[in-house]
């Protein structure tokens, strides 16, 4: 189950993230990604909140059926997407770009929010790893608390980004990025060595507005320097970095573990958040 769960995941957020961008007007792209970015994080708190209302009168076994029957829905809606989708988009996939050109895009304008997509992505994989963990040890608290607070961690992550497209108006990718990275570093740092609950809760929603800004604007700026026609693999390379982000930063907490406590395992996380937000200056030096 977790290895066809793994596949459908990395080809579902690649394939519709390069969709997203491609089936609209040039001008409209940015709005569309940030659509589906948030149609995302609605998923990600709906999804629990619907599991803990079915769990008070479900057992798990008929628990997991529901999910299943849930899961019909996204199947139907796809082959019907599927069925009336434009004509359009052939050009843009089966069009050529030289090789050389791809490579010179590897080099800086993909790898950039490519690495600093890496090193957030460090955070939350450490922070989602170990937070309950935290929680749990440090303040006493019940499971399902701490699946409220996660509720309300997803929640702040939608809410930022239904309402992003309207903030770019305001500022820039790049000014946006920064913010959200340094809520990243300072959350995660506070969220670690918090000796109070509320001083946890507060951290770990700093880091909830990072989750909220850091993946539609990095899936712009990566939309924006990718040719159409490259859209697919480029955001596969981009979203790889989530998939060992996400891996290698609960091993590096454990890996402090073996000789520091895990309030400052945790708060040593932030190290990488600070490194994105180092990057961010780099990217705003690309996409001009």
């Amino acid at each position: 189950f977790r290895i066809l769960h793994g596949a459908s995941f990395a080809l579902n957020y690649t394939l519709m993230l390069s969709f997203v961008s491609l089936f609209v007007r040039p001008d409209r792209a940015y709005k569309s990604i940030t659509n589906y970015t948030a149609s995302i994080a609605m998923g990600l708190w709906v999804g629990p909140a619907i599991g803990v209302f079915l769990n008070s009168f479900l057992d798990l076994k008929m628990l997991m059926l529901s999910a299943t029957l849930i899961s019909l829905a996204p199947v139907f809606l796809g082959s019907v997407f599927l069925k009336s989708r434009s004509s359009l988009w052939e050009d843009i996939y089966y069009s050529k770009i030289r090789v050389d050109v791809f490579k010179a895009l590897l080099k800086k304008p993909l790898l950039l929010p490519t690495a600093l997509y890496l090193f957030y992505s460090m955070v939350v994989g450490a922070l989602l790893a170990y937070a309950p963990l935290k929680a749990k040890i440090s303040f006493g608290i019940s499971d399902q608390l701490i699946i409220f607070i996660f509720t309300g961690y997803y929640f702040i992550t939608f809410l930022l980004r239904t309402i992003l497209s309207r903030a770019t108006l305001h500022m820039g990718n790049t000014k946006l990025l920064r913010l959200a990275m340094a809520s990243c570093a300072l959350g995660v740092f506070v969220a670690g060595l918090a000796p109070t609950l509320w001083l946890f809760v507060m951290g770990t929603y700093l880091v909830a507005i990072a989750h909220g800004l850091t993946f539609p604007l990095t899936a712009m700026i990566t939309a924006h320097v990718v040719p159409p026609n490259f859209r697919i693999i480029g955001n596969s390379i981009y979203l790889t970095s989530w998939d060992i982000g996400s891996i290698f930063g609960p091993i590096v907490v454990a890996s402090i573990l073996y000789v520091a406590p895990l309030p400052i395992a945790l708060a040593f996380t932030s190290i990488f958040a600070g490194i994105a937000l180092l990057l961010t200056g780099k990217i705003a030096q690309v996409i001009g």
